[in-house]
């Protein structure tokens, strides 16, 4: 195996240190992961849960709404819907023009009153770990950054 320039090698270090993709990439990883595994309990996953809290905290809005909120690919939205619509979570009724409006179930809404205590828990876990202000300012670079 031939042995890489030095100034390769020192790009390849350096970037995968301080590049913003590979580090947000990493956190989200390890975030989802440990969020995953405190619902487990409940049959669902933090990016169902997401999609369940955008509709339930808007419901009757166009799937590409949601979309924009959740910053998804309205393909890949619109897949992961028709999964929890199987499901009993999620209703999609006709709007304006071909537009697909969403609704929680009540089932929803029973799963995100499961849900709630079992985040609260690891939401304050995550911020002891994670630092309150460390948090704060990368809520406010995410925010600034979608807009």
């Amino acid at each position: 195996m031939e042995k890489k320039q030095p100034e390769i090698v020192n790009a390849c270090e350096e970037i995968l240190a301080t590049c913003a993709v590979n580090n947000l990439r990493k956190l989200t990883r390890v975030t989802t992961t440990r969020f995953n595994e405190s619902i487990k309990s409940t049959g669902m996953r933090t990016t169902q849960m997401c999609i369940i809290l955008a509709i339930g905290s808007a419901p009757g809005n166009a799937l590409t709404t949601y979309a924009e909120k959740l910053c998804m690919d309205l393909s890949t939205l619109t897949r992961s819907i028709e999964s929890l619509e199987k499901k009993g979570f999620i209703v999609l009724k006709s709007g304006k023009r071909r537009e697909r409006l969403a609704y929680t179930t009540e089932a929803a809404e029973q799963k995100i009153i499961e849900v709630y205590p079992i985040w609260q828990k690891s939401q304050t876990n995550f911020l002891e770990d994670f630092g309150n202000e460390n948090w704060e300012t990368h809520l406010n670079a995410a925010a600034n950054s979608t807009k």
